[in-house]
């Protein structure tokens, strides 16, 4: 069996640190003074899920067996998906927040009415969003294989597709995303996930380029440049009471910074062998169910004030600034270990029973 790129799966384990990381940002403490240095660290860490499109366009268009596309969606994606959506959902209101199942309301009609009609309608809008919106690419993949086929022909077609894609992302920025609508669910969804599969496809294909040693000096410059016009941008958003879309993955920034978030983890670790190969390889693997099984966790300590606590505790030794980034740190490795065993274990379980 032929072993998996060790540069890809590097880059998707960075990936898959930077969702648990940006949600732990997203709840930890920051006190006033600390305002710039939280906006710093949410355009940081907002290029995880950009960095996850990209990651599934380098081998989305390799084929054009469409069956075997879905068999694998349903068996490694649908399936796992919706059994860790619906647990999670039984066990919130126990668990999480401490309401007697005979008191939930987590299965009551209504609420199981409002699930199905997400599923039906591509309309999910919890954390577990990505799993929703990776369906509707795969359902339009032959469109996509086309696309891909067509910008295959030539360099000039590739270079063509990056500038228009990306002014009509400036644009949609500019106008406070007005003009696209993008958003997290059902088909608004859709056309950015699609656009950033298509550059990843053809980012794969000239990784020679990019990942030249030469390129490194000027793609950490770009990167660091990027961010701190993203932070400065951001920072006047907010101000103006513009709205976050300028954070999200969708955003132009938003795929800049994925892109050479991607670029620069295949420069760290290139495709060679290494001793430490496997250390890479076996926890990359887990990426899609630990970030499955992470909201459940995150949302039960949250509840019970954890990065409150954790601040607090802090502050005491730390500067504000330096006590909130501890604390989004421990929080993650904390999230990410938990995550990772419950994983381990519900694999192991899997094939125990041979699924």
């Amino acid at each position: 069996m032929k072993k998996r790129n060790v540069s890809v799966e590097f880059a998707r384990l960075i990936a898959s640190f930077v969702v648990i990381l940006c949600h732990c940002n997203f709840f930890a403490v920051f006190a006033p003074e600390s305002e710039g240095l939280h906006r710093f660290t949410t355009c940081l860490l907002a290029d995880s899920v950009g960095m996850f499109w990209l990651i599934t366009g380098f081998y989305f268009l390799r084929s054009s067996d469409y069956k075997k596309l879905w068999l694998s969606t349903i068996k490694k994606i649908v399936i796992p998906g919706l059994l860790i959506i619906l647990i999670t959902q039984f066990l919130t209101d126990p668990i999480v927040r401490g309401i007697p199942f005979s008191e939930s309301e987590a299965f009551s009609s209504a609420e199981l009415k409002r699930f199905f009609i997400s599923l039906i309608t591509f309309r999910e809008t919890s954390v577990y969003w990505y799993v929703f919106a990776y369906i509707l690419v795969v359902l339009i993949q032959p469109l996509l294989f086309r696309l891909g086929a067509w910008l295959d022909g030539g360099v000039s077609r590739e270079i063509t597709f990056f500038v228009i894609t990306l002014a009509l992302l400036a644009t949609n920025d500019i106008c406070g995303n007005t003009l696209l609508h993008f958003s997290y669910s059902g088909i608004f969804v859709l056309m950015p996930a699609a656009i950033e599969v298509m550059w990843g496809h053809i980012l794969f294909r000239h990784r020679e380029f990019w990942l030249r040693p030469s390129m490194a000096v000027y793609e950490i410059i770009l990167f660091i440049v990027l961010l701190i016009g993203h932070t400065v941008a951001y920072g006047r958003m907010l101000d103006r009471d513009l709205g976050t879309d300028l954070v999200s993955w969708y955003s132009c920034f938003g795929f800049l910074m994925a892109t050479l978030a991607v670029i620069l983890c295949m420069q760290i670790v290139r495709d060679e062998e290494h001793s430490f190969d496997d250390a890479i390889r076996f926890p990359a693997g887990f990426t899609y169910p630990i970030y499955l099984i992470h909201p459940f966790l995150l949302s039960f300590f949250k509840e019970r004030g954890f990065f409150g606590m954790m601040y607090d505790w802090l502050i005491v030794i730390f500067l504000p600034g330096v006590a909130s980034i501890l604390s989004v740190f421990v929080g993650f490795v904390i999230f990410y270990l938990l995550s990772f065993g419950i994983a381990v274990l519900l694999r192991r379980l899997c094939r125990a029973i041979h699924y």
